[in-house]
């Protein structure tokens, strides 16, 4: 039986990028909010992080690192985004 032809063609333009160091962990999100899904990688022996971003048909281009804290051994995903809103609050001084 021969695979799905979905995982023959994405087979077939396989292309390897490298990242840092000493990958530990990696995970999926989408990161530069695009709508595609994109790989970050954690470099424990580089002290970085890798992000690959994705097109939609693979990953474009060769990943930027990032600095991290000493020795990363795992990423995690997720909405960080703040949503925080200064509210003005009103200060009264009276002299009596």
């Amino acid at each position: 039986m021969s695979p799905p032809s979905a995982i023959r063609s994405a087979s077939q333009r396989q292309q390897n990028f490298g990242v840092g160091s000493g990958s530990s962990s990696v995970a999926v999100g989408d990161f530069n909010g695009d709508g595609k899904q994109d790989l970050v990688v954690a470099n424990f022996v580089s002290n970085n992080v890798s992000v690959l971003l994705g097109d939609g048909a693979g990953i474009s281009a060769p990943p930027p690192n990032f600095g991290a804290a000493a020795y990363p051994s795992s990423v995690a995903v997720g909405d960080f985004q703040w949503r925080w809103q200064a509210r003005p609050r009103r200060v009264e001084l009276r002299l009596e």
